[in-house]
């Protein structure tokens, strides 16, 4: 692309230098699949953050957020506010009786209470949803590679591949942690220094906030209530639903560890969204063929060349960081399927456990380069949110009823809810999508199932 210089390919490559050499020292702790999952349950606050924020500071908090500030401005903060929320309400809830439960997988909790065809439901639909998730983040390294190779898409999606097979198959969550510990510093350096930027070249912030078309710019709800605000219980509830955040908490060393990682990662999210957000704004004023390339763009056009070149290997290592954390969960959820299959058939694992996820890793990022050789369309936040809200209709309320509620709900009515919920979001993004987010609508078809079915059950009891 015109105005990549050396200054920006050197700094690039003294940044991915220096994350793949810690990545290299992460790798050296794992000695078996405990420590590949989990960590060994040796992690300090830090990991624990790192690892949450690792994947949730990726392409979609990143690229995805400022691509949709160019279009609709202040809107596009509900990403980082959402997930804020949802490691808040992490830390402060869920932490203790996740890690109580004694399980490796939310799945597994809620195949404790519902029985193993509740187990198999709930991981085949958050898979998917992960999966989704997983595809976003390869259309945002694709649109950062393009602007900064200007090489054809398919040649920079594959690359990204390959860096996310390299990033997360041999450090695992250690990977993940310690890797996205470093990633986060340098993305605040970015955002801050790109805020920084921003503010200058437009005459401060009242200059820049007061130049933007208030309905559009200015708004929280410029899409609309019925599609923010669902986007931000999407967000919210799909942090509370995914395996990888369960694994960070459960990697703290105890209860009090893994709530502070948990908590420190609801505090320091914000601040990225916000920046990204004002890239996204600041961009909305050149021309763009691609507005996805609008953060790329920036940093090549914008900053020093070579703190250009650091921010942009940045950006890929972060978008990377959360592909390959997501496929980290969706791989810790098959592998305990596959185990829980050989033994019910009394047979012994035919590689161990430690290839056996990273050849899963393998599997379920091939499959997510081949979701991205199509035309994907909308925004690339759009199907991080997408994501969410399959993985929030799917595991939301079955977790908490399995948490909270034991006995409450039948297993029968529970199945018929673990399959609703999702169905009801998918039946929505074609139907009903632009007017309003249909994860409303999927959490009320399962939460109204499981009452129907703790109502039966009371009153069975009684008689």
């Amino acid at each position: 692309m015109d105005g990549v210089s050396g200054g920006h390919i050197a700094g690039a490559i003294v940044t991915l230098l220096g994350i793949s050499a810690a990545g290299v020292y992460s790798g050296k702790k794992v000695k078996g699949a405990a420590d590949f999952a989990t960590g060994g349950g040796k992690a300090n606050q830090i990991i624990v953050a790192g690892t949450i924020m690792g994947t949730l500071i990726g392409g979609s908090s990143t690229i995805g957020t400022a691509q949709l500030a160019f279009h609709f401005g202040m809107s596009a903060l509900w990403f980082l506010l959402g997930v804020s929320l949802g490691c808040l309400i992490l830390g402060l809830v869920f932490t203790g009786p996740l890690r109580r439960s004694g399980c490796q997988t939310i799945q597994q909790i809620i195949g404790r209470e519902y029985g193993p065809r509740a187990e198999l439901l709930a991981s085949i639909l958050s898979s998917l949803g992960t999966l989704i998730a997983v595809v976003a983040q390869l259309l945002a390294a694709t649109a950062l590679l393009t602007a900064f190779l200007g090489w054809p898409a398919l040649a920079c999606a594959f690359i990204a591949i390959i860096v996310m097979i390299c990033y997360v198959a041999f450090g695992g969550l250690w990977g993940t942690g310690l890797v996205g510990g470093l990633k986060t510093l340098l993305i605040y350096l970015a955002v801050i220094l790109s805020s920084w930027v921003i503010l200058r070249q437009s005459g401060g912030f009242t200059a820049l906030y007061e130049g933007l078309d208030p309905v559009r710019y200015r708004n929280l709800f410029a899409r609309g209530i019925g599609v923010d605000g669902g986007a931000a219980l999407s967000l919210i509830l799909g942090v509370l639903s995914t395996q990888t955040y369960m694994q960070a908490v459960i990697a703290g060393k105890d209860d009090k560890t893994a709530r502070q990682g948990a908590l420190l990662s609801a505090a320091l999210m914000p601040p990225i969204g916000a920046g990204g957000m004002l890239v996204g704004i600041f961009m909305s004023r050149f021309s763009l063929a691609d507005s996805s390339q609008a953060f790329p763009t920036f940093l090549i056009q914008h900053m020093p060349p070579f703190i250009g070149g650091i921010f942009l290997a940045t950006l890929l290592i972060a978008i990377v960081g959360t592909g390959s954390g997501l496929a980290l969960g969706t791989s810790t959820i098959l592998s305990n399927l596959y185990k829980m299959k050989l033994a019910k058939e009394n047979r012994k694992m035919p590689v161990s456990e430690l290839w056996l996820a990273r050849g899963l890793i393998l599997a379920i990022l091939l499959l997510a380069f081949l979701f991205t050789l199509g035309d994907m369309g909308a925004f690339i936040l759009q199907w991080s949110i997408m994501s969410m809200a399959l993985r929030a209709a799917a595991g939301f309320i079955p977790l908490c009823c399995a948490l909270f509620f034991r006995g409450r709900v039948p297993s029968g009515y529970m199945l018929a809810a673990i399959v609703a919920g999702p169905c009801v979001v998918l039946a929505g993004e074609l139907l009903y999508a632009e007017a309003v987010d249909p994860v409303f609508f999927g959490l009320l078809a399962s939460l109204v199932i499981c009452l129907l079915g703790a109502a039966v059950n009371k009153f069975v009891k009684k008689t």
